[in-house]
């Protein structure tokens, strides 16, 4: 579980800048491979706190180009013992905290140098990409898939999580609730402090903006190249925008956020042992991605799913298959027109603590007719499929078919033609 910022050549090189350090003895501790915190705590036999430094001295004449170890210039000495005090230090207390280590122990971030050397790394390496502004992650972000790497064990980052830079440049966010005033009794609008930040996700574009934001902080992590994490979000969205077949409803984001669910958990199962690069710079998440984008149990979260069948998709009953075909505006509402034809003792009853016409089936008005008069003054139905802008030629206007009344259904009307056709106030 070594740390980053222990083998971050970058923040390395700005301590010994910030200690006095020139960049030509910068130079030659690169040259002999002193380019790391890690690499030059145990550049020397030497320890802290004993007795016998010669081979520190050596250490430092070899960096310095002096002749001898009495002819250093006695200004280096104090900055190359405080140097690798320090460097010694922070690899014995890793050390510890690795031995240490409890569920409460805190992730380690990366330091501000090291997280611009690679944000810079990565900019010039993803020719095309403006990494500015929406993808911009987060210093949370990445720390949250810097935490993966610290603690080699995969951890599903939410799609809430995927924050950008400029939310936490802008501070806290402050929300509008209602809150009791102690004070007054009352309820007041009050400003709360919202904890974290959360990404927008209410459009398909934010949406992935937010997810290449994700690709772009585990390709900073050293976990998965940002090309095959964008590979992934290009097909979850090719899902969500394609036309679904007849009868089949879009693809939601629920089923995306399932399927990115699934996919990440079965490479987290498998890289169990480790997510960290291999010696020979292979990603294990990376294969695993490649394995399991394309599952069977992936691919089926990402299927369109049935509408939902309601009374008009039902295909009509038995009873009425006698009866001519009806015309495409009244074939949803002929079933319960039919049906008090045929049982005129139902149209009586029901008019009490229902308030409906019946204890049978509901009267429900087409979306067309909805708010207007069901009835004539003398209780008599309307005939709907008349006053629906494909009519009815089964009586003419002013006339009675089997459905009801040939008259226009608006309050006062009542005139010989469709609602369809009422004028306009």
């Amino acid at each position: 579980m070594t740390s980053s910022n222990l083998d971050s050549q970058a923040h390395f090189s700005n301590r010994c800048k910030v200690l006095g350090i020139s960049e030509d003895e910068l130079a030659r501790m690169a040259a002999r491979g002193l380019n790391t915190i890690a690499t030059f705590a145990f550049a020397t036999s030497y320890q802290p706190n004993q007795t016998n430094d010669a081979s520190l001295m050596e250490l430092i004449k070899v960096i310095t180009e002096s002749d001898d170890v009495a002819n250093i210039p006695p200004d280096r000495v104090p900055l190359f013992r405080r140097l690798h005090f320090e460097c010694y230090t922070m690899m014995a207390s890793d050390m510890r905290r690795q031995v240490e280590a409890t569920g409460d122990t805190k992730p380690q971030k990366l330091a501000i140098h090291e997280r611009l050397a690679r944000k810079n790394e990565q900019k010039q390496r993803l020719i095309g990409l403006r990494l500015e502004a929406e993808l911009d992650p987060s210093h949370a972000l990445v720390d949250a898939a810097f935490e993966i790497y610290d603690t080699d064990t995969l951890k599903y980052i939410e799609w809430s999580q995927c924050t950008k830079r400029q939310q936490e440049v802008e501070g806290v966010k402050a929300e509008e609730a209602w809150k009791i005033c102690p004070e007054a009794g009352v309820l007041k609008i009050t400003k709360q402090e919202v904890e974290g930040h959360k990404a927008s996700l209410n459009t398909d574009l934010r949406l992935r903006y937010a997810l290449q934001r994700r690709g772009l902080a585990l390709d900073q992590a050293r976990l998965i190249g940002f090309e095959l994490h964008d590979q992934w979000i290009d097909h979850l969205l090719e899902q969500r925008l394609a036309t679904p077949p007849p009868k089949y409803s879009q693809v939601s984001w629920e089923q995306l956020m399932q399927a990115d669910r699934e996919l990440f958990r079965r490479v987290g199962e498998e890289c169990a042992a480790s997510v960290r690069p291999r010696a020979d710079g292979t990603k294990p998440l990376e294969e695993s991605f490649i394995k399991f984008r394309d599952h069977p149990r992936v691919t089926f979260l990402l299927l369109p799913l049935p509408k939902a069948t309601t009374t008009e998709d039902k295909p009509p009953s038995s009873s009425s298959s006698s009866l001519p075909p009806p015309t495409e505006s009244s074939s949803q509402h002929m079933s319960y027109r039919d049906d008090r034809v045929r049982n005129p003792k139902r149209q009586g009853k029901g008019r009490g603590k229902g308030g409906g016409r019946g204890k049978g089936k509901a009267l429900r008005l087409p979306k067309e007719l909805e708010g207007l008069k069901t009835e004539t003054r003398n209780g008599n139905p309307y005939c709907w499929a008349y006053n629906l802008p494909g009519g009815c030629k089964d009586a003419p206007p002013g006339g009675k078919c089997r459905k009801g009344v040939h008259a226009c259904m608006h309050h006062g009307c009542g005139k010989h033609h469709g609602a369809h056709e009422h004028p306009v106030s």
